[in-house]
């Protein structure tokens, strides 16, 4: 939903400014040229890598929560969560083309 989007990056970027958040160093390199080491030497958080992650990060969001209240907080979440159980359950192209050439 674009609304809820731009409601919570507007909401994020107030609390930037408001508690004088820093978005600390640049990363003057791709991620994926550096080691799990590297990655965590600099405290570097990884994005979610899926929509199962991105509902889990949502549902423990407390900004997100004071932003779209407790009601729709909950519906957003579960709405996530369905979508991602509802993409769990189909089989894709690529999982085709790498398992079925052993049968």
């Amino acid at each position: 939903n674009p609304h809820m989007a731009m409601a919570l990056t507007m909401a994020a970027s107030l609390e930037g400014v408001r508690d004088n958040l820093q978005p600390g160093d640049p990363i003057d390199v791709p991620l994926y040229d550096m080691s799990a080491e590297e990655v965590a030497a600099r405290s570097i958080e990884r994005l979610p890598r899926n929509l199962f992650e991105a509902a889990t990060a949502l549902e423990k969001d407390q900004l997100a929560l004071e932003v779209f209240g407790p009601t729709m907080h909950a519906l957003a979440v579960k709405g996530k969560f369905d979508e991602w159980y509802r993409f769990s359950e189909h089989v894709t192209e690529w999982e085709q083309a790498e398992y079925l050439q052993f049968f």
